[in-house]
């Protein structure tokens, strides 16, 4: 699906690299993935009425080069997309970006083996090595391990102040718990924050 979708919306994406071009100098810009909307209406005419889709978000990441700020820039893209077509963005510098590649990082090499480059050239030289199954395990354990223990304390924080009558500390380590578990499924996912150096 996500191949077609890539086909099928290309004027779409001409049109979001343009106007990323015009707000920032990227690099590289990898199409990662989108929220695809679908829309059908019925009625008491017309049971079987054809549908239609529309991609309502996209998600890119976007290489730039080290004099740049990533916040900044993300904000710029984000802020410049919106009146076309949201989008979220991942910034990084592509030095970092090609040390990770290099040194087998997951995500790095994930964008490279699968992503579909939108802009930018796509180099043969930066050959990524193998992802090493044995680390990404050990890290994803570690991952979990930590992302659990602190899922935990946020709890019982949250429990001690629900004793105490502090609502509102109550429900903001409450907050801080949730956080905490969809950061650490996203990290667990994607690969994005943990490295996997090689032995």
């Amino acid at each position: 699906m996500y191949y077609q979708l890539t086909e099928r919306f290309k004027e779409q994406h001409t049109e979001l690299v343009k106007i990323i071009l015009e707000a920032v100098d990227a690099d590289k810009i990898y199409f990662l993935g989108s929220t695809l909307m679908r829309r059908r209406t019925e009625s008491i005419f017309m049971t079987n009425a054809p549908s239609c889709s529309y991609v309502g978000h996209y998600y890119l990441l976007v290489l730039i080069g080290n004099g740049q700020s990533l916040n900044t820039v993300q904000d710029k893209i984000e802020n410049n997309c919106q009146h076309f077509i949201p989008v979220t963005a991942i910034v990084l510098h592509t030095d970092q970006f090609n040390q990770w590649l290099i040194n087998g990082h997951q995500f790095a090499q994930t964008v490279c083996r699968i992503a579909v480059l939108l802009y930018g050239q796509d180099e043969k030289k930066l050959v990524p090595e193998p992802i090493n199954e044995e680390l990404r395990k050990k890290d994803r354990v570690s991952i979990f391990n930590e992302g659990l223990n602190k899922v935990i304390e946020f709890l019982a924080a949250a429990d001690l102040f629900r004793i105490r009558e502090q609502n509102k500390m109550a429900a903001f380590m409450l907050h801080q718990a949730a956080e905490q578990a969809l950061h650490t499924i996203f990290k667990n996912n994607n690969g994005f924050i943990s490295q996997y150096p090689q032995p």
